[in-house]
């Protein structure tokens, strides 16, 4: 009973591990965009 929980819990905690590195690769990409969207426009300004 206590290994199943164990296990659940391990699971829940990668896969939370794993949501935040992805969001975090998220922001990157999309802070990455703005950023080359502002240097575009203003180098086509």
């Amino acid at each position: 009973m206590v290994i199943i929980v164990f296990c659940i819990h391990a699971s829940l905690i990668s896969s939370l591990n794993f949501f935040q590195k992805s969001l975090q690769v998220f922001f990157i990409a999309d802070l990455a965009a703005r950023i080359l969207q502002l240097t575009l426009t203003v180098l086509f300004y």
